[in-house]
C-alpha cells in the first residue's frame, strides 16, 4: 500500500500539501558583491508539493517541501514501468531502467559494463508518487501512440528548497495535508534520496 490508510493530521515526511508557492532564484551572472549581480526569482503556483523535510525536524516555522509535478511521458515507453511507474522508486539493472529499442543499440561490452554495476537507482533524482482519487488526472500527449491520461506524479529532489510559515510547527495540526505515504513508502523515499545524495557525493 503507497498511502496510509488511517493518515495523521500533524506533517510527515513525504507528506503531500497545498497551500505554498514555488520560488528559484534565476542567476543570469554572478558578483563578489551580490548586491550588483543580475537576478530574478521566479514564481509559481504548483497545485501540491511533497514534503521533504525529516519528520523530527519539522518545527520553528521552517519546511523543506518540492513541486509535486506530472511524471515524463517517456516513462511509459519502457515496458518495465508502464504498468506500475513506483518502479522507478527501487533499484533495477541497468536493462531494466532503458528503452529496449534503445538498450539495443549499445554495443556489447557497454552492456556488459552497465549489468556488471548491478542493481542502481535510475533516475536518481526523482520519486514517483502513486495515483490516486485526490491527484487530478492529466493527459500526456504521446507521439506516434495513443495519448495517456494518467494521475501518477513525481517529485524532483534538485527543486527542492525552504519556507518560513507559522503554522508549521511540531505535532500541530494542518490543514492543507491531503495524502500521507505508508511507512513502506516512506521508507522508500528516504532511500531514494539517499541514492540521490550518494550520486551527488560520486559525480
Amino acid at each position: 500500500m503507497f498511502y496510509a490508510e488511517n493518515p495523521e493530521s500533524r506533517l510527515r515526511f513525504g507528506d503531500i500539501i497545498k497551500g505554498y508557492v514555488g520560488i528559484t532564484p534565476v542567476i543570469n551572472s554572478l558578483n563578489a558583491d551580490f548586491r550588483n549581480s543580475d537576478f530574478n526569482i521566479e514564481i509559481s503556483y504548483p497545485n501540491f508539493f511533497v514534503v521533504l523535510s525529516p519528520c523530527c525536524s519539522i518545527e520553528k516555522s521552517l519546511l523543506m517541501i518540492a513541486p509535486l509535478e506530472q511524471v515524463i511521458g517517456t516513462f511509459f515507453r519502457n515496458p518495465y514501468f508502464e504498468k506500475d511507474l513506483t518502479v522507478i522508486n527501487k533499484k533495477m539493472n541497468a536493462e531494466q531502467s532503458i528503452i529496449p529499442a534503445i538498450w539495443g543499440t549499445l554495443p556489447p561490452e557497454e552492456k556488459e559494463r552497465r549489468l556488471s554495476e548491478g542493481a542502481q537507482f535510475a533516475f536518481a533524482e526523482l520519486f514517483v508518487y502513486e495515483k490516486n482519487d485526490l491527484l487530478p488526472a492529466y493527459t500526456i500527449h504521446m507521439k506516434d501512440v495513443t495519448n495517456i491520461e494518467t494521475n501518477y506524479y513525481m517529485v524532483d529532489f534538485r527543486k527542492t528548497f525552504s519556507v518560513k510559515c507559522d503554522l508549521i510547527a511540531k505535532n500541530v495540526e494542518f490543514a492543507l495535508k491531503y495524502l500521507q505515504l505508508s511507512v513502506k513508502s516512506r521508507n522508500d523515499l528516504r532511500n531514494k534520496i539517499g541514492g540521490f545524495e550518494s550520486v551527488k557525493l560520486t559525480v
